[in-house]
């Protein structure tokens, strides 16, 4: 029996920043990976695996303060489906929910 997805939690940035214009607009979202404490190794990249759209997109996974974030996306509100991988080349699936903030 296979380990059930590790949740994850991500944001979609629907604030306008300053001088945003047309395209700029991308790549405002992140998830947040989980705390420094949270992984037995440090996770290293983040792939999305979009099976509507038969498509994967892969971000480094950085350690901001306590947390590990990937930046960069650009996503809808909803359930995507990747997987982590961590510096000892492990892959961990996860299941990842998106909200918009305002």
């Amino acid at each position: 029996m296979s380990e059930e997805p590790r949740i994850l939690e991500g944001f979609k940035q629907c604030m306008p920043t300053v001088g945003e214009t047309g395209d700029d607009a991308a790549g405002k979202d992140y998830i947040i990976v989980g705390r420094l404490d949270s992984w037995h190794s440090p996770p290293q990249a983040l792939k999305i695996i979009d099976l509507a759209l038969d498509k994967e997109e892969a971000r480094h996974v950085l350690l901001e303060n306590f947390n590990f974030m990937s930046r960069g996306w650009k996503l809808n509100d909803g359930t995507y489906y990747g997987e982590v991988t961590l510096e000892n080349e492990e892959v961990v699936d996860v299941k990842i929910q998106i909200t918009s903030v305002h």
